[in-house]
């Protein structure tokens, strides 16, 4: 809010908005993020954690290591649904193209893949859990950057 209050008396009203709109979609995204991190994935990561753990060996969870296992995920979770937005800004001002996403898609798939394999715990079943929305993500990306060249031009046109 401070940072706003002084930035915002400094910009144009076309500036205010695209910055206002930046910070919603910013929030609207990691609030979806630690969404599908708190009732998607965690319901079902843990049960399939704890059933690796021998019927002999008994699970004392220490309560530090949960939570810092849950934040780690919740702001990993949140972090990585701005991935549109910073496909986003980066159409915007010209260094992406939609094309360029469709064109290289299978080598971000392989990114995402890599990023979700740092963020999650050491299985490849939380690992996929979070690759699949990051591809729906990056989609939904591609979508949006057709939106916003067609702004642009029609901008531009004017």
């Amino acid at each position: 809010w401070q940072l706003c209050a002084f930035i915002f008396p400094g910009l144009y009203d076309n500036e205010r908005r695209v910055v206002q709109i930046l910070i919603a979609g910013c929030s609207v995204l990691a609030i979806g993020g630690v969404g599908v991190a708190y009732f998607g994935v965690f319901p079902l990561v843990l049960p399939y954690l704890l059933e690796w753990i021998p019927d002999w060996v008994q699970v004392q969870l220490r309560l530090n290591e949960t939570l810092n296992i849950i934040v780690f995920l919740l702001f990993g979770f949140a972090a990585a649904f701005q991935f549109p937005m910073v496909v986003l800004i980066l159409v915007y001002i010209g260094l992406l193209t939609p094309q360029a996403l469709k064109q290289y898609r299978k080598v971000a798939i392989v990114g995402m893949a890599v990023i979700a394999a740092v963020l999650t715990p050491p299985d490849p079943f939380s690992m996929l859990i979070m690759l699949t929305p990051l591809v729906l993500l990056y989609e939904f990306s591609i979508w949006l950057s057709y939106i916003v060249i067609r702004r642009k031009r029609a901008e531009v046109a004017e």
